[in-house]
């Protein structure tokens, strides 16, 4: 799952935790940065520009972007 600025303004920080508690693993554009803790072990941490290596690898290999 890639979060960013429309999850942040729609207020869905709720449901991007439930799931990740249900093992989805979240990456997010900074915008997005931060509806998910740094702390949970499924957060990817950022996509672009300020990216980990590990989300780029991640979405990169993804079968679906919606």
């Amino acid at each position: 799952l890639v979060v960013g600025n429309g999850a942040a303004i729609s207020g869905a920080g709720q449901v991007v935790r439930a799931l990740a508690d249900r093992g989805l693993p979240v990456a997010s554009s900074v915008d997005g940065k931060g509806l998910l803790a740094d702390s949970h072990p499924l957060d990817l941490g950022p996509v672009g520009e300020y990216h980990r290596t590990c989300a780029h690898a991640l979405v990169g290999l993804s079968l679906l972007h919606i």
